[in-house]
């Protein structure tokens, strides 16, 4: 008779890495042999009490928990002892966004907000931001932004980098295969930086080298410094676009990576913009939220479902306070991880400035 311990099914397995917080479970394999059989598991070396079954399983795993595991198989004839497993038990992360990106027509110059939170003074965090227009063109989209120039900024300051043609840097490309970001085409001019960015608000900005009119996505993700997980995380981002029948369907799309649902605040404003001073902008908006082509949820007025909890998240965020009873659009969503798209649509076709907006809720 033989024994081994098994994780996920494969035997012969010798290390073990759990996630604190997510379930465990270890199984016992029996080669040969009559039953019945009796199991004991052990850790480090000692009888753990109460492990008697064939499948060891812990609902929650915790620091405490990592060691050295085996189980001792035992019939009539005899008994084995299984190989060990090391176990060790990782810190959980909280659930993030780890990307974002924002497609729209290009009419004039697209700036994306965002803000870096989460870190320690003194940390950063690694992003890879695209400016994508001629890289469009593989995914079957007409009228792209010719030559996008992507700047980046501090909020309400001045520009950190910028770049207008990626020139095929291996840098980017390999950073691009890392953050699962599709390929640049090696001689396009679409556009694209590294950069480490501490906790703080960001700005960019994008537009064509000769001033051109087109579609473009502008892409942010979060990457890797090294082997070391991100410290920061993304926190919200917002852009401003026309909406409107003849430009590209303004678009938010995003991912949550984790174990965890993320809680978040969608916003699409229009008439709010208006008293804030933008002129026409936009004065029915709609959201639309999807996930894997499949409509989850869907706002036209904010103020008709969850309006209270809706102005509790935004303050909660420091986003500005929509008007009681304006037309503005807002979600406020719990999701499973997974990747999203958020469009922001006008009624009955109508034109104008729209901001779309994205927060991440304590």
């Amino acid at each position: 008779m033989s024994a081994a311990a098994t994780s996920g099914g494969a035997a012969g397995i010798e290390y073990e890495t759990a996630v604190e917080g997510q379930p465990l479970k270890l199984a016992a394999e029996v080669g040969g042999g009559d039953a019945p059989f009796t199991y004991q598991w052990y850790k480090d070396g000692a009888p753990v009490a109460g492990a008697t079954q064939p499948r060891f399983e812990l609902a929650a795993g915790r620091h405490s928990d990592a060691g050295l595991y085996a189980v001792v198989v035992a019939n009539a004839g005899g008994s084995a002892a299984s190989l060990p497993i090391i176990l060790t038990v990782t810190a959980a992360r909280p659930s993030r966004l780890a990307n974002a990106s924002i497609m729209t027509a290009a009419e004039e110059p697209v700036i994306v907000g965002f803000t870096v939170g989460g870190g320690a003074e003194g940390q950063s965090n690694r992003f890879l931001i695209r400016a994508a227009g001629p890289a469009l063109a593989q995914f079957g989209v007409s009228g792209i932004l010719p030559d996008p120039v992507l700047e980046l900024g501090v909020a309400g300051g001045g520009v950190l980098t910028s770049n207008d043609n990626w020139g095929n840097s291996s840098n980017l490309a390999a950073t691009a295969a890392s953050v699962g970001a599709f390929a640049f085409p090696s001689d396009s001019r679409d556009a694209a930086v590294v950069a480490d960015l501490p906790p703080g608000g960001y700005n960019v900005r994008v537009q064509d080298a000769l001033g051109l009119a087109g579609t473009t996505a502008v892409e942010l993700y979060e990457a890797r410094i090294g082997a070391t997980p991100p410290v920061s995380r993304l926190v919200n981002l917002s852009a401003r676009s026309v909406v409107g029948s003849n430009a590209a369907t303004f678009t938010l799309g995003f991912t949550i990576e984790g174990h965890d649902p993320v809680r978040l605040l969608v916003r699409g404003v229009g008439p709010e913009l208006t008293r804030l001073g933008v002129a026409n902008a936009l004065a029915d908006p709609r959201l639309l939220l999807f996930r894997a082509g499949q409509r989850v949820s869907e706002n036209d007025d904010w103020g008709e479902s969850r309006a209270s909890d809706i102005s509790a998240a935004a303050a909660a965020v420091g986003a500005f306070a929509l008007s009681a009873g304006s037309r503005d659009a807002a979600l406020l969503v719990v999701l499973e991880p997974g990747s999203y798209t958020v469009q922001l649509v006008g009624k009955a076709d109508a034109v104008g400035p729209a901001l779309i907006e994205l927060y991440a809720v304590p």
